[in-house]
Protein backbone atom coordinates (compact mmCIF):
# COMPACT_ATOMS: atom_id res chain seq x y z
CA UNK A 1 0.00 0.00 0.00
CA UNK A 2 3.08 2.07 -0.88
CA UNK A 3 3.48 4.96 -3.17
CA UNK A 4 5.64 4.29 -6.36
CA UNK A 5 8.01 6.45 -5.01
CA UNK A 6 8.13 4.66 -1.54
CA UNK A 7 8.80 1.23 -3.10
CA UNK A 8 11.22 2.94 -5.40
CA UNK A 9 13.51 4.65 -2.66
CA UNK A 10 12.60 2.17 0.71
CA UNK A 11 15.92 -0.05 0.34
CA UNK A 12 17.63 2.95 -1.07
CA UNK A 13 18.16 4.52 2.33
CA UNK A 14 18.61 3.41 6.32
CA UNK A 15 15.88 2.65 8.20
CA UNK A 16 13.81 5.66 9.98
CA UNK A 17 16.10 8.31 8.76
CA UNK A 18 13.80 10.88 9.50
CA UNK A 19 13.78 9.72 13.85
CA UNK A 20 17.14 9.52 14.86
CA UNK A 21 15.39 7.24 18.08
CA UNK A 22 14.43 4.64 15.63
CA UNK A 23 17.55 3.87 13.93
CA UNK A 24 18.91 0.24 13.80
CA UNK A 25 21.94 -0.06 15.38
CA UNK A 26 25.03 0.04 12.99
CA UNK A 27 27.09 -2.26 12.48
CA UNK A 28 29.57 -2.39 9.55
CA UNK A 29 28.40 -4.92 7.77
CA UNK A 30 25.40 -4.35 5.40
CA UNK A 31 26.42 -6.88 2.37
CA UNK A 32 23.34 -8.57 2.45
CA UNK A 33 20.99 -5.45 1.70
CA UNK A 34 18.71 -6.67 -0.40
CA UNK A 35 18.87 -3.63 -3.60
CA UNK A 36 15.27 -4.66 -5.22
CA UNK A 37 12.05 -6.41 -4.23
CA UNK A 38 10.96 -9.38 -6.17
CA UNK A 39 7.39 -9.71 -5.97
CA UNK A 40 7.64 -13.06 -7.84
CA UNK A 41 9.14 -14.58 -4.82
CA UNK A 42 6.47 -16.20 -3.20
CA UNK A 43 7.55 -19.46 -2.25
CA UNK A 44 9.82 -20.21 1.11
CA UNK A 45 12.19 -22.86 1.92
CA UNK A 46 14.01 -23.35 5.35
CA UNK A 47 18.02 -23.30 5.43
CA UNK A 48 19.95 -25.31 7.54
CA UNK A 49 23.48 -24.61 9.36
CA UNK A 50 26.69 -26.23 9.85
CA UNK A 51 25.55 -29.13 7.65
CA UNK A 52 23.39 -30.54 10.54
CA UNK A 53 19.67 -30.15 10.41
CA UNK A 54 19.68 -29.60 14.24
CA UNK A 55 20.60 -26.16 13.48
CA UNK A 56 18.75 -22.95 12.05
CA UNK A 57 16.07 -24.18 9.59
CA UNK A 58 14.09 -20.90 9.50
CA UNK A 59 11.77 -20.34 6.67
CA UNK A 60 13.06 -17.68 3.59
CA UNK A 61 12.56 -16.60 0.07
CA UNK A 62 9.34 -14.47 0.49
CA UNK A 63 9.72 -10.94 -0.68
CA UNK A 64 8.21 -9.96 2.21
CA UNK A 65 11.19 -10.51 4.31
CA UNK A 66 12.99 -8.16 2.59
CA UNK A 67 10.66 -4.95 3.20
CA UNK A 68 12.36 -2.87 6.63
CA UNK A 69 10.48 -3.23 9.74
CA UNK A 70 9.08 0.00 9.25
CA UNK A 71 7.18 -0.41 6.28
CA UNK A 72 5.54 -4.24 7.02
CA UNK A 73 2.74 -2.56 8.21
CA UNK A 74 1.74 -1.76 5.02
CA UNK A 75 1.88 -5.05 3.07
CA UNK A 76 -1.39 -6.04 2.14
CA UNK A 77 -2.89 -9.51 1.17
CA UNK A 78 -5.36 -9.36 -1.58
CA UNK A 79 -5.58 -6.11 -0.99
CA UNK A 80 -6.74 -6.54 2.78
CA UNK A 81 -4.96 -4.58 5.63
CA UNK A 82 -2.37 -6.69 7.85
CA UNK A 83 -0.76 -6.61 11.26
CA UNK A 84 2.14 -7.86 12.07
CA UNK A 85 2.07 -10.46 14.96
CA UNK A 86 5.52 -11.14 17.13
CA UNK A 87 7.07 -13.57 20.20
CA UNK A 88 7.68 -11.42 23.02
CA UNK A 89 11.80 -11.48 23.53
CA UNK A 90 11.56 -15.22 22.52
CA UNK A 91 15.04 -16.38 22.33
CA UNK A 92 14.94 -14.75 26.19
CA UNK A 93 12.32 -16.54 27.11
CA UNK A 94 13.24 -19.58 25.32
CA UNK A 95 16.62 -20.16 27.52
CA UNK A 96 14.31 -19.04 30.66
CA UNK A 97 11.95 -21.73 29.80
CA UNK A 98 14.89 -23.87 29.36
CA UNK A 99 15.75 -23.32 33.24
CA UNK A 100 12.35 -24.02 34.37
CA UNK A 101 11.89 -20.05 34.98
CA UNK A 102 9.71 -17.04 32.87
CA UNK A 103 11.26 -13.86 31.84
CA UNK A 104 9.56 -11.17 34.60
CA UNK A 105 10.58 -7.98 31.96
CA UNK A 106 11.99 -7.02 29.07
CA UNK A 107 15.11 -8.96 28.22
CA UNK A 108 16.51 -5.84 26.32
CA UNK A 109 16.52 -2.69 28.80
CA UNK A 110 19.28 -2.46 30.93
CA UNK A 111 19.30 -0.26 34.15
CA UNK A 112 21.42 2.93 33.46
CA UNK A 113 20.75 2.79 29.70
CA UNK A 114 18.32 5.19 28.60
CA UNK A 115 15.71 2.94 27.19
CA UNK A 116 14.96 4.14 23.39
CA UNK A 117 14.75 1.75 20.72
CA UNK A 118 17.78 2.24 19.44
CA UNK A 119 19.16 1.08 22.55
CA UNK A 120 16.68 -1.58 22.94
CA UNK A 121 17.95 -2.98 19.40
CA UNK A 122 21.38 -2.24 20.33
CA UNK A 123 20.87 -4.70 23.78
CA UNK A 124 18.86 -7.24 21.84
CA UNK A 125 21.63 -7.53 19.54
CA UNK A 126 24.20 -7.80 22.52
CA UNK A 127 21.98 -10.64 23.62
CA UNK A 128 21.81 -12.66 20.42
CA UNK A 129 25.68 -12.57 19.68
CA UNK A 130 26.00 -13.65 23.03
CA UNK A 131 23.98 -16.82 22.33
CA UNK A 132 25.28 -17.21 19.29
CA UNK A 133 29.29 -17.04 20.25
CA UNK A 134 31.30 -19.53 20.96
CA UNK A 135 33.70 -19.76 23.79
CA UNK A 136 36.60 -17.20 23.37
CA UNK A 137 34.88 -15.46 20.11
CA UNK A 138 35.12 -12.42 19.82
CA UNK A 139 31.77 -10.68 18.93
CA UNK A 140 32.02 -7.69 17.03
CA UNK A 141 31.44 -4.15 18.46
CA UNK A 142 29.15 -2.25 16.28
CA UNK A 143 30.20 1.37 15.69
CA UNK A 144 31.13 3.85 18.75
CA UNK A 145 28.30 6.27 17.84
CA UNK A 146 25.96 3.04 18.40
CA UNK A 147 26.59 2.80 21.79
CA UNK A 148 24.56 4.36 25.01
CA UNK A 149 26.72 7.35 26.20
CA UNK A 150 29.71 6.43 28.78
CA UNK A 151 29.30 3.00 27.42
CA UNK A 152 31.99 0.47 25.95
CA UNK A 153 31.32 -2.79 23.97
CA UNK A 154 32.05 -5.03 26.37
CA UNK A 155 30.63 -2.84 29.03
CA UNK A 156 27.60 -3.65 27.53
CA UNK A 157 28.03 -7.34 27.36
CA UNK A 158 28.78 -7.79 30.53
CA UNK A 159 25.56 -5.82 31.81
CA UNK A 160 23.92 -8.47 29.21
CA UNK A 161 24.98 -11.10 31.19
CA UNK A 162 24.82 -9.90 35.00
CA UNK A 163 20.95 -8.90 34.18
CA UNK A 164 20.59 -12.66 32.98
CA UNK A 165 22.87 -14.51 35.31
CA UNK A 166 20.64 -17.45 35.55
CA UNK A 167 20.78 -18.25 31.79
CA UNK A 168 24.61 -17.18 31.71
CA UNK A 169 25.16 -20.74 30.93
CA UNK A 170 23.90 -20.14 27.22
CA UNK A 171 25.95 -17.26 26.67
CA UNK A 172 28.97 -18.15 24.42
CA UNK A 173 27.95 -21.91 24.17
CA UNK A 174 26.95 -21.39 20.45
CA UNK A 175 22.95 -22.09 21.40
CA UNK A 176 21.77 -19.70 19.18
CA UNK A 177 21.39 -22.25 16.15
CA UNK A 178 20.01 -24.76 18.01
CA UNK A 179 17.35 -22.26 19.55
CA UNK A 180 16.49 -21.39 15.71
CA UNK A 181 15.61 -24.84 15.00
CA UNK A 182 13.19 -24.77 17.58
CA UNK A 183 11.42 -21.22 16.52
CA UNK A 184 11.41 -22.83 13.38
CA UNK A 185 9.55 -26.01 13.94
CA UNK A 186 7.22 -23.45 15.97
CA UNK A 187 6.84 -20.88 13.14
CA UNK A 188 6.19 -24.08 10.58
CA UNK A 189 3.72 -25.48 13.07
CA UNK A 190 1.63 -21.95 13.10
CA UNK A 191 2.04 -21.41 9.44
CA UNK A 192 0.16 -25.21 8.78
CA UNK A 193 -2.25 -24.89 11.89
CA UNK A 194 -3.85 -21.50 10.04
CA UNK A 195 -3.74 -23.20 6.05
CA UNK A 196 -5.98 -26.02 8.42
CA UNK A 197 -8.18 -22.71 9.56
CA UNK A 198 -8.23 -21.27 6.00
CA UNK A 199 -6.17 -18.43 7.00
CA UNK A 200 -2.87 -17.11 5.60
CA UNK A 201 0.17 -15.97 6.92
CA UNK A 202 3.30 -14.40 5.76
CA UNK A 203 6.28 -15.76 8.23
CA UNK A 204 9.48 -13.23 8.64
CA UNK A 205 11.09 -15.88 10.90
CA UNK A 206 10.22 -16.11 14.37
CA UNK A 207 7.01 -13.35 13.44
CA UNK A 208 3.89 -12.83 11.20
CA UNK A 209 1.86 -11.39 8.77
CA UNK A 210 -1.36 -11.91 8.21
CA UNK A 211 -5.27 -9.74 8.12
CA UNK A 212 -5.99 -7.20 10.21
CA UNK A 213 -8.83 -7.96 12.54
CA UNK A 214 -10.77 -11.07 12.56
CA UNK A 215 -7.82 -13.29 12.17
CA UNK A 216 -6.17 -11.32 14.94
CA UNK A 217 -7.30 -13.68 17.86
CA UNK A 218 -7.13 -17.17 16.08
CA UNK A 219 -3.21 -16.00 14.64
CA UNK A 220 -2.07 -15.42 18.45
CA UNK A 221 -3.70 -18.42 20.11
CA UNK A 222 -1.89 -20.58 17.39
CA UNK A 223 1.30 -18.82 17.91
CA UNK A 224 0.52 -19.55 21.43
CA UNK A 225 -0.47 -22.95 21.37
CA UNK A 226 2.58 -24.47 19.14
CA UNK A 227 5.08 -22.51 21.71
CA UNK A 228 3.73 -24.10 24.46
CA UNK A 229 3.70 -27.28 23.51
CA UNK A 230 7.53 -26.58 22.34
CA UNK A 231 8.76 -25.13 25.33
CA UNK A 232 5.93 -26.11 28.16
CA UNK A 233 5.96 -22.45 29.24
CA UNK A 234 3.77 -19.20 28.05
CA UNK A 235 4.57 -16.11 26.19
CA UNK A 236 3.65 -12.85 25.35
CA UNK A 237 2.25 -11.91 21.72
CA UNK A 238 3.12 -8.64 20.68
CA UNK A 239 0.91 -7.03 17.86
CA UNK A 240 2.46 -4.48 15.70
CA UNK A 241 -0.57 -1.66 13.89
CA UNK A 242 -1.67 -1.57 10.71
CA UNK A 243 -1.49 1.77 7.95
CA UNK A 244 -5.77 1.49 8.63
CA UNK A 245 -4.90 2.46 12.72
CA UNK A 246 -1.78 4.44 11.50
CA UNK A 247 -3.32 6.70 9.01
CA UNK A 248 -6.90 6.43 10.01
CA UNK A 249 -6.74 6.79 13.55
CA UNK A 250 -8.83 4.05 14.49
CA UNK A 251 -8.34 1.47 17.56
CA UNK A 252 -8.29 -2.17 17.19
CA UNK A 253 -12.38 -2.61 17.91
CA UNK A 254 -13.50 0.10 15.89
CA UNK A 255 -10.67 -0.92 12.98
CA UNK A 256 -12.53 -4.76 13.49
CA UNK A 257 -15.96 -3.26 13.01
CA UNK A 258 -15.33 -0.95 9.97
CA UNK A 259 -12.29 -3.26 8.05
CA UNK A 260 -13.80 -4.65 5.26
CA UNK A 261 -15.95 -1.63 4.34
CA UNK A 262 -15.38 -0.03 1.07
CA UNK A 263 -14.77 3.54 3.04
CA UNK A 264 -11.52 1.86 3.96
CA UNK A 265 -10.07 1.71 0.11
CA UNK A 266 -11.78 4.88 -0.61
CA UNK A 267 -10.43 7.05 2.20
CA UNK A 268 -6.45 5.72 1.44
CA UNK A 269 -5.73 3.76 -1.81
CA UNK A 270 -7.26 6.73 -3.88
CA UNK A 271 -4.89 9.18 -2.33
CA UNK A 272 -2.60 10.72 -4.18
CA UNK A 273 0.31 8.72 -5.41
CA UNK A 274 -1.27 4.96 -4.88
CA UNK A 275 -2.80 4.66 -8.72
CA UNK A 276 0.30 2.58 -9.25
CA UNK A 277 -0.62 0.43 -6.37
CA UNK A 278 -4.44 0.57 -7.61
CA UNK A 279 -3.61 -0.53 -10.96
CA UNK A 280 -1.48 -3.34 -10.36
CA UNK A 281 -4.11 -4.77 -7.57
CA UNK A 282 -6.68 -4.63 -10.57
CA UNK A 283 -4.06 -5.93 -12.47
CA UNK A 284 -3.54 -9.20 -10.09
CA UNK A 285 -7.90 -9.90 -9.59
CA UNK A 286 -8.01 -9.74 -13.10
CA UNK A 287 -5.51 -12.48 -13.90
CA UNK A 288 -7.73 -14.77 -11.57
CA UNK A 289 -10.25 -17.73 -12.36
CA UNK A 290 -13.53 -17.49 -11.69
CA UNK A 291 -13.36 -19.87 -8.53
CA UNK A 292 -10.61 -17.52 -6.83
CA UNK A 293 -12.13 -14.52 -7.50
CA UNK A 294 -15.56 -16.03 -5.50
CA UNK A 295 -13.63 -16.77 -2.85
CA UNK A 296 -11.04 -14.07 -2.52
CA UNK A 297 -12.15 -11.38 -5.51
CA UNK A 298 -13.48 -7.68 -5.49
CA UNK A 299 -17.08 -8.58 -5.13
CA UNK A 300 -16.86 -11.27 -2.26
CA UNK A 301 -14.60 -8.65 -0.11
CA UNK A 302 -16.28 -5.48 -0.68
CA UNK A 303 -19.21 -6.47 -2.41
CA UNK A 304 -18.06 -4.70 -5.85
CA UNK A 305 -17.09 -5.86 -8.83
CA UNK A 306 -13.95 -3.99 -9.57
CA UNK A 307 -11.88 -0.88 -8.14
CA UNK A 308 -13.84 2.18 -9.42
CA UNK A 309 -11.07 4.92 -9.63
CA UNK A 310 -13.65 7.63 -11.32
CA UNK A 311 -16.44 7.16 -8.49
Amino acid sequence: MLTDDQIENLLNRNQSDDDEDEKEPFFEEEKSKPQFLEFSRVRLHRIFNNGSFEEGGRFYGGWWQQVPSEYRRYVTINNQPTQEFDYSNLHAAMVYAKVGESLKSDAYQIDGIEPTKQNRKLIKTAFLALLNAHRDQRIASPKSEALPEGWFWNDLLNAVIAKHESVAKFFRAGVGLHLQRIDSDIAETVMLRMMERNRLVLPIHDSFISYHGSTMDILKEEMRRAYVEQMKATIGIDVEPSFVDEFLGWDGAAGRERLNRWEVLESFELEPGHEGYSRRTQEFFDSRDAKWNERFGWKAIFGKESLDLES
